[in-house]
This record gives C-alpha cells, sequence and structure tokens, in this order.
C-alpha cells in the first residue's frame, strides 16, 4: 500500500494538528492497521487494511485491499461506510483551544461524483450522485460543479444554494464571495460573525471575453523593470562562466551573486550547488565545498562530495571516506560512516543504504542521536510532524518492512509503531 501511505503524507503535512492528550498514531501488527497513543498503547485495535493520521478527531481507514475507504472518530466508530474512492476532511477551528464551528467531509465515488457530508453526525448535505467537483470556498461555503457554465455556492450550515449552478466562477476576497459567468454576477456578502449575508445580483456586468479572442501583449525579455528576466542568460555566457587557466579551473558567478569570481586554483569544479552560490570543487586531489566569495564551507579532503545529499544549512554534508559514504559537519567531525548510500531527508535525519536495505540516521540536537539500521525495503524522505508536537521536535519518518512490504512509522526518537 505505498500509494496509501505517499496520500497519508501529502495529508499530513498540508494540516496543522493540535495538540490533545489523546493524539493517536497509526499502528500496525503485521498486515492490519490500528491506532495507539504516542507512547505505543494501542487505542484502536488493529482491523483495518489501511490507516491516515488522523486530522482533528477524524481518519481516513481501508478495510480490504481495493475496497472503498470510510471514516472514523477517535473512539474507532464509523462514520462514514467504506463505500468512497476518497475523502476529504474540512475542519473550521478559528482557536486551537476551542471547539470546531463547523466540520464536514466531501467523498467521491468510484464514478467520480461529489458529496458532501456533516460531521461528525455524518448526516448528508448534498448527495454524491449530481456534482462532478465540490470545493471548499470560506467559512461554511462550498463551489458545486457540473459543467462547465454550471457553477454554484452551497452553505453547509443551512443546507442551502445560495447560488444556483449557472456561473463559471466563483472567488472570496474583501469579505464578499463574487460569483460570476454567463454574463451574470452574483454577490454574497460575509457578515462579521462569518456567516453569509443575502445574495445581491451585480448590475452592469461587463461583457465577458470571449475564448475565441487573442491578446498579444509586448514584453521586452531581459528588462531591467522585470526581477524574473533580468537574470536570464544564453547558453553562451552561461557556459563562459566556468574557464580554465594554466591547467586550473576559476568561476565568475553571475550578476546575482555581484559577479562574485573564483580564482582559477582548483584541479575541477562541479556546478551543482551554482544557483545557492556554491561550488563543489577538486585541490591537491580531494573535494570540499567553497561559497561565492571563495569562502571554505568544507575542506577539500574527501575522495567524493554528494552535494545533493547534504543539509547545507546544517552544515551536514555527505562525503566518500575509504570508498564508503560519510556525513561529516563543516569542522571534519565524523556523524556516521561506512555505508554504501545516505542521502538528507527533509527534515533532521538521513536516509542510510546497506545491501539493498535502508536505514535512518536521526540527529536530535541535544539529545543523543538515534541509528537505525538498513532493515527496510524502502521508505519515503519526508518527515511527518508529531500529531500534538508543539515545538516539532519530534517527527515521523514512513518505512516498508522487508517483510512484507507494509508501511509503518517511526519516530525520530526511534519509536516503532508496528510490529512484524
Amino acid at each position: 500500500m505505498k500509494t496509501t501511505l505517499i496520500f497519508l503524507l501529502i495529508l499530513s503535512c498540508s494540516v496543522q494538528l493540535t495538540a490533545q492528550e489523546n493524539e493517536l498514531i497509526p499502528y500496525r501488527v503485521k498486515d492490519k492497521y490500528g491506532y495507539s497513543d504516542i507512547s505505543g498503547k494501542i487505542k484502536i485495535e488493529p482491523r483495518f487494511n489501511s490507516a491516515f493520521l488522523f486530522y482533528d478527531d477524524y481518519s481516513v481507514v481501508n478495510y480490504v485491499e481495493g475496497g472503498g475507504y470510510a471514516l472514523i472518530d477517535k473512539s474507532g466508530q464509523e462514520i462514514l461506510p467504506p463505500s468512497y474512492k476518497r475523502i476529504s476532511v474540512l475542519v473550521d477551528r478559528p482557536d486551537a483551544k476551542q471547539p470546531p464551528r463547523s466540520a464536514t467531509a466531501i467523498v467521491v465515488t468510484n464514478d467520480n461524483y461529489y458529496g458532501l457530508y456533516a460531521l461528525p453526525s455524518g448526516k448528508e448535505l448534498l448527495p454524491p450522485a449530481k456534482y462532478r467537483l465540490i470545493q471548499y470556498l470560506t467559512n461554511s461555503l462550498f463551489t458545486v460543479f457540473i459543467r462547465m457554465g454550471e457553477l454554484g455556492v452551497f452553505d453547509a450550515a443551512t443546507g442551502n444554494l445560495l447560488a444556483e449552478p449557472i456561473y463559471n466562477s466563483a472567488s472570496f476576497e474583501n469579505n464578499e464571495v463574487l460569483v460570476s459567468g454567463n454574463d451574470k454576477q452574483l454577490i454574497i456578502p460575509m457578515l462579521p460573525s462569518g456567516v453569509p449575508g443575502t445574495p445581491k445580483e451585480k448590475i452592469n456586468v461587463p461583457a465577458e471575453k470571449k475564448e475565441s479572442e487573442e491578446y498579444v501583449e509586448n514584453v521586452k525579455i531581459g528588462s531591467d523593470d522585470d526581477d524574473n528576466d533580468k537574470y536570464v542568460y544564453s547558453q553562451e555566457a552561461y557556459d563562459a562562466r566556468l574557464y580554465k587557466q594554466n591547467g586550473k579551473y576559476g568561476f565568475h558567478f553571475g550578476k546575482e551573486f555581484k559577479g562574485d569570481e573564483i580564482p582559477p586554483v582548483y584541479d575541477e569544479i562541479d556546478r551543482y550547488g551554482e544557483a545557492e552560490g556554491r561550488l563543489v570543487v577538486k585541490k591537491d586531489h580531494k573535494w570540499g565545498i567553497i561559497n561565492s566569495k571563495n569562502q571554505t564551507l568544507l575542506p577539500c579532503l574527501y575522495e567524493s562530495v554528494f552535494y545533493e545529499g547534504c543539509q547545507i544549512l546544517e552544515k551536514r554534508y555527505v562525503v566518500k571516506i575509504d570508498g564508503k559514504m560519510a556525513v561529516v559537519d563543516s569542522s571534519g567531525k565524523v556523524l556516521i560512516a561506512g555505508y554504501d548510500f545516505i542521502r538528507g531527508g527533509n527534515g533532521d535525519f538521513f536516509v542510510l543504504k546497506q545491501d539493498e536495505l535502508y536505514g535512518l540516521f536521526f540527529i536530535n540536537g541535544r539529545k543523543k542521536n538515534v541509528v537505525i539500521k538498513p532493515e527496510f525495503r524502502s521508505l519515503e524522505k519526508v518527515r511527518i510532524p508529531m500529531p500534538g508536537e508543539k515545538n516539532k521536535h519530534r517527527y515521523l519518518v514512513v518505512v516498508f518492512s522487508a517483510k512484507n512490504n507494509k508501511s509503518g512509522l517511526i519516530s525520530s526518537e526511534g519509536k516503532r509503531y508496528f510490529e512484524d
């Protein structure tokens, strides 16, 4: 279920999780998922084929491989049945310490019809039988779409259509919802309380531009007034930045780095970090890293430097020592070494690889670093916030078992939320 975990990542990284005592984390026992608290104590018995992180008080689960998704609450009670291809939860909670003003779920059927349900009751607001798209707009308002030229606005709080599906678009700006299309415009004012006011038609609507009309605007490429264009270079100019003199290489940085100059003193120059004002350079048969001022970031002491795997801002560098990959800091201190492959993840961790299996190296600041020896078939190089974590120091990473390829979660402190 690798696809499931990728969706889990997208969902979890797009949500600001609130700090609560009853935070739950997906927990796998062999091939079934349930939920535990942060300490690992089981709270919802493993009975699901897949399970997602909770968003507020709700989570999406799947009972059987290839079956539909259901929605449950933190007691494990089913709110929506396993009938949907996709479920998205939206919670209107202005203050994390207060109960939500409203919560809804948008569902999508296998036939790609959208529906809308109230939470936690599971009451059907819009049956998944008419609309081809439902999207959140603002507060309790949603756009509903049948086909081109048939878009409307629905109020989930009252269950009323505020704009019939006869428009092309809807937007929210300056405390107003403007619904436009087919030579019509409707304004829905949003009151200070957050509820919509009475919709009003807008008169003297300007004629819409026809799709057949063409509009051409002359733009001067490379204009000094355009910040996006002033650093556009020809291929010839780009190639000329790297030059050779007396058998050694130097480099001219562009205007974005004020034309900084690297003197021709290096055996080789790798331009991988050029856009960030850095270069990987070779001197006396060893590699290091410099910046655009020719200041040393990493001394030329290593067989290779793998810039794409480094965590440059944290001054952690992936290098090769004695034929194996290692992580060192700017002082040359070896943090970990002896692996076939190392790459920095999205956060304070590195991915390790040895004998075609993957492990993790967590860097925990003042706390002890944690090494998870390579034992997994694969893993995701994305950091997932620990539910309820205020300081964001603790986080989760998804790994896939070498035994059954089932996914599981490991915390940055080495806590495993799975049992094979």
